[in-house]
């Protein structure tokens, strides 16, 4: 399924001097995943997947949420995911 084709997910592009940042929040994030809200704190707080905190919430970037997924399907470092 394409990011673009499911509107349930909001992605929230940001530019910073012509940089492009994608952003997403826990729920959109655990839809772009296809896990539960859980799954991707869990993910989070065990530092398996990269956040930002803006102020009491967290962030996912789209090319951290993109490594993740390659890494669960590859097998980086012989992690795996749960």
């Amino acid at each position: 399924m394409s990011l673009e084709s499911n509107p349930n997910i909001q992605v929230r592009p940001k530019r910073i001097k012509g940089i492009k940042l994608e952003w997403f929040t826990t729920q959109d994030a655990a839809l772009y995943l296809g896990v539960s809200k859980e799954v991707v704190l869990n993910l989070a707080s065990s530092g398996q997947l990269k956040y930002f905190k803006f102020g009491a919430r967290n962030r996912y970037r789209k090319e951290d949420l993109d490594y993740l997924m390659v890494k669960k399907s590859w097998g980086v470092h012989g992690d795996q995911i749960q």
